[in-house]
């Protein structure tokens, strides 16, 4: 696995920024009709985007992708590229049938393979164990994975020849040591000329027309769609239909923003209901749901948050739930944090043992994942009793990084235990009885963030807080207006209300009894 990885890195320096994440405004795909999609952007565009240079290494046709380049991300499905240099283009004899019978798109993706050309038996995918064996010249091989059960299908423009086009369902490593390689959820093979018969033991089709594959996907395996070894399959739309209605994006959300630059949850165990499911929800205890791994649960022109490890908690009851709902009446439930560092005590250097988010994995308590778009001052509060517990921020170090002896590292941490009588000298942050504790650091944008709690229980984090530009502590809030009646912690972070202790109030350091 860990070659996989570093094929991946490697092909991501060969390209800019936004190509490597796939997040900026630009967008290969777009919705045609409803569940198909297909390029509709133009070579002027992707000149735009990647350079003139990116363009002409692809024989000024179009441009080649990194692996695990994002296509299409939707609250349906998600599109990646496998293998490296995965061609799209924008001309070719191909292309000129395909936008005969669909002239708004544009462009297609080349699709192939290091598997036979046609007259598959459906026990080729069994042989390969890594997608990058998939790979063979400038074809592409491409990823789906669903986020709800349905049907899948694309099609390809081949001419008069006899080719075979696949969707295989993609086998985990866990699953190949058990005996269960990958294999095809269906395929296709074809001849279009026009003449070719069933008899013949390929699928005949219109002279020139396109061929297409189509099967039944689950949510969260992964699929890749494969053509067969040979040249230009012009991949021009795919298809997927879920099997339930899903809501459009952004109909549902965990997170609002309810003062500026700080954001909690505040939707309802009823829509979360409504949302995932009734079964999800009474496996979540009946208090919540539990999340899968990167499901985005803010994304907006500032960073975004994602869930870093599988069974993220939201919840909303339980005992901390309570205290925190009656400080910020407006917050209707939580995400719990946790991971496996040490409940508390933190010396500072314990991120660096843990070189994949999935190691931090512990129980059913989250791991969140914080991407800034712009520099800023992160931090975020929790609920935990009155134990001794710590939270912390920590710059989750790249592979490349990780390699050249730089590991990850806390940005801040806090190590406290909210009982009212510990006191500073105890080693640990002291904060009024049952009240929030908060951690905030300085955080670049482009880099990766995670906000991580030690390994206790009910660790309850209530809100985060993402302020642009340079920090938001002590120093900050005393230069600001003073006649605004804003509260603050000694953290610098803004809270509704002060209950008893130490807080900044119209830049002034008030004890409040």
């Amino acid at each position: 696995m860990k070659k996989i990885f570093t094929l991946i890195a490697t092909a991501l320096t060969t390209i800019g920024a936004s190509a490597q994440t796939g997040n900026s405004s630009f967008q290969f795909y777009t919705e045609v009709e409803p569940n198909t999609y297909a390029v509709t952007t133009t070579l002027d565009a992707v000149k735009a985007e990647f350079g003139e240079d990116k363009v002409t290494e692809a024989w000024g046709m179009g441009v080649w992708l990194p692996a695990d380049y994002t296509l299409i991300d939707n609250n349906k499905f998600t599109m990646k590229t496998a293998v490296d240099q995965t061609p799209i283009y924008f001309s070719g004899n191909k292309f000129g049938q395909m936008h005969e019978e669909f002239p708004a798109y544009t462009g297609y993706m080349n699709i192939g393979s290091a598997l036979p050309q046609n007259n598959w038996k459906g026990d080729e995918p069994a042989a390969y164990e890594e997608m990058t064996a998939l790979k063979k010249n400038y074809h592409g091989v491409y990823v789906i994975t669903p986020k709800v059960d349905g049907t899948l299908s694309f099609g390809v423009y081949a001419g008069d020849n006899s080719r075979a086009i696949g969707i295989i369902d993609w086998a985990s490593e866990e699953e190949i040591l058990d005996g269960k390689p990958s294999s095809f959820v269906a395929y296709n093979n074809f001849r279009n000329d026009g003449e070719t018969l069933e008899a013949d033991g390929v699928t005949p089709t219109v002279k020139n027309a396109p061929a297409y594959v189509e099967g039944a996907v689950k949510a969260g395996r992964t699929y890749l769609l494969v053509g067969g070894d040979g040249k230009n399959l012009t991949m021009h739309q795919i298809k997927f239909v879920p099997d339930v209605d899903v809501p459009e994006p952004g109909a549902f959300k965990f997170y609002e923003e309810v003062e500026p630059n700080t954001y909690a949850v505040t939707t309802t165990l009823d829509a979360v209901k409504a949302e995932f499911g009734e079964d999800k929800v009474t496996e979540a205890w009946g208090m919540g749901v539990w999340l899968p791994a990167d499901y985005t649960l803010i994304d907006n022109d500032k960073f975004t948050m994602k869930t870093a490890v599988d069974q993220t908690p939201i919840y909303f009851s339980g005992n901390k739930f309570g205290q925190m709902h009656e400080e910020f009446p407006a917050y209707t439930g939580y995400m719990n944090i946790g991971s496996a560092l040490p409940q508390n005590n933190w010396k500072g250097d314990e991120p660096a043992a843990y070189e994949e988010m999935t190691a931090l994995k512990k129980n059913y308590h989250g791991v969140y994942v914080i991407t800034p778009k712009v520099d800023g001052t992160l931090s975020f509060g929790v609920y935990a009793g009155d134990n001794s517990r710590a939270i912390g921020i920590i710059d989750w170090a790249s592979e490349e990084e990780i390699l050249d002896g730089k590991p990850s590292s806390f940005v801040a941490y806090n190590n406290f235990r909210n009982d009212g009588e510990t006191l500073e000298a105890d080693g640990v942050t002291p904060t009024v009885k049952n009240a929030p504790a908060y951690v905030e650091g300085a955080v670049k944008a482009g880099r990766t963030y995670l906000l991580v709690g030690g390994d206790g229980k009910n660790l309850t984090m209530h809100q985060i807080k993402f302020v642009p530009g340079t920090g938001t502590g002590i120093s900050n809030i005393n230069a600001a207006k003073t006649q605004d009646d804003a509260i603050y912690t000694l953290q610098g972070v803004r809270v509704a209300k002060a209950t008893k202790g130490l807080y900044i109030i119209n830049g002034k350091k008030v004890l409040v009894k």
